[in-house]
């Protein structure tokens, strides 16, 4: 927590210090540069709480749009405590948008604006108190623009005003801050909590934990070109041709290969009921498709000098055991 407006303590702490400090400094150039940086020692951090409606609306735009997507908040500080802040409701505003970048359309958002006191709704005009945007699956870490747009709002606001700045993307993470200029306070991520009214348990803390419990994984695949196949009869069964051929078999050839291995030796209707497993996008996981798959492993047998069942096995698991 830090201040955000100088108060008389402040200006004599600075002025003493500077002064201890310019009694013994050379100037290397001609300049003095000079910077502190302030936090408060005491003090609980503050509080955003969701209503269950508001929250909804703010997820579904973060999920819905596989674009940046921006969006207002009506927010009100608790009676009940000079440090939570309750958000009641999301306002999309008009905007123009890319996978980077969200920008006010501001041929459109003043009307948006006039709208409000045109009919005569200033309860929600003067509640507009939090600024949000999304990441898409970029991080939340605030860029150049975001940080110049928050100057300027809070250069707009008066010394009784509260201001949120929310960033969030499609993974749950998010940055916030909260100019509190009536207690001359600003909050930072680690100073403030998030959660949703009702929720009956802290909704971060609940994705923080889930996250430590789910890993992600990824196929790859490991193989050399000086490959030999130790594993020729590793899959010797009825079920597989292949394993009816010997390596006199493989040698000799026949009068279709000339005497060279070819994927062509190997029989698609025997193999054409084998499918693999990519993913798990929804409930039954996503499936190769049946021709993909036999031509993915021919291509591994060309390529390398595998057996073809240890193709299948390099598609199904990733790498040989």
């Amino acid at each position: 927590m830090r201040p955000i407006k100088m108060t008389e303590k402040i200006y004599e702490e600075i002025l003493a210090e500077f002064k201890t400090k310019m009694k013994n400094y050379r100037l290397f150039d001609g300049k003095i540069k000079y910077e502190q940086a302030y936090e408060y020692t005491e003090g609980s951090g503050a509080k955003i709480i969701f209503t269950p409606f508001a929250f909804a609306k703010m997820q579904a735009l973060i999920q819905g749009f596989s674009t940046e997507v921006a969006w207002h908040g009506i927010a009100k500080r608790s009676p009940e405590s000079d440090f939570e802040f309750w958000i009641t409701d999301i306002l999309v505003y008009p905007q123009k948008v890319t996978g980077s970048t969200v920008k006010s359309d501001v041929d459109k958002y003043g009307a948006w604006q006039r709208g409000f006191l045109e009919s005569g709704d200033l309860e929600t005009f003067n509640s507009i108190r939090m600024q949000g945007h999304s990441h898409v699956n970029m991080g939340v870490t605030p860029s150049g623009t975001d940080l110049n747009d928050q100057k300027e709002f809070l250069s707009g606001l008066s010394d009784e005003d509260f201001y949120i700045f929310m960033i969030y993307n499609k993974k749950g993470d998010r940055f916030a801050k909260i100019f509190d200029l009536r207690e001359n306070v600003l909050y930072e991520n680690k100073d403030i909590e998030v959660t949703v009214d009702g929720a009956g348990e802290d909704i971060e803390a609940f994705m923080k934990d889930a996250k430590s419990k789910v890993k992600e994984t990824y196929n790859t695949y490991r193989y050399e070109s000086s490959y030999r196949s130790p594993y020729q009869n590793k899959w010797a069964s009825d079920n597989w041709n292949s394993s009816s051929k010997t390596k006199s078999d493989s040698k000799k050839g026949d009068s279709k290969t000339g005497g060279k291995k070819s994927s062509s030796a190997y029989n698609y209707d025997d193999y054409k009921d084998y499918k693999v497993y990519e993913d798990d996008d929804d409930e039954y996981g996503d499936l190769f498709d049946d021709t993909d798959t036999i031509e993915k492993a021919e291509q591994i047998v060309e390529a390398y000098g595998c057996e073809f069942e240890d193709a299948l096995e390099l598609l199904e698991n990733g790498t040989l055991k």
